[in-house]
């Protein structure tokens, strides 16, 4: 049973996703860490794909990664250009967090891993890796959205 107080699908899907930013980033976290139901509910969610979240996937790939078809010099090299900044983009942002909140992230949203075994390898609850990923996320967004995204979106 879902309480009163908690928030709507739609505002942890936000939460998740990295969409909220400052205060509501805080509220929301502080909630989801002490109500189970949230925290579960926030685990459903976790699994639905997010362009953002592709996209900070994408720019931490390796830039060795060989492709399989021939790609124009000019066009290769812009793509690379993009690859760098959002690869600088996420170090910058790293420096903002803590080692153990950023290995959360990087370990769910980045590799993809299930929260339950970040949480266990890492020592902490499975809502508060999860809670660190939405942080991280939201201030990724904030700060280089339209870079890790792209110009096509919205």
């Amino acid at each position: 049973m879902i309480r009163t107080n908690c928030p709507t699908d739609d505002e942890l899907r936000a939460f998740g996703s990295g969409r909220l930013s400052g205060e509501a980033v805080d509220k929301l976290a502080l909630h989801v860490e002490e109500c189970a139901d949230c925290e579960s509910r926030l685990g459903q969610l976790d699994d639905s794909a997010d362009d953002f979240v592709a996209g900070v996937r994408g720019c931490a790939a390796s830039p060795e990664n060989s492709n399989d078809f021939a790609v124009p010099a000019l066009v290769a090299e812009a793509v690379d250009g993009v690859a760098t900044l959002s690869r600088r983009a996420l170090e910058l942002i790293q420096q903002n967090f803590e080692e153990r909140t950023w290995n959360a992230f990087w370990k769910v949203a980045v590799e993809g891993r299930p929260a339950a075994a970040v949480a266990e390898e890492l020592d902490m609850k499975p809502g508060t890796v999860r809670v660190s990923r939405c942080r991280v996320l939201a201030r990724l967004r904030e700060e280089f959205g339209d870079l890790i995204e792209g110009d096509d979106q919205n």
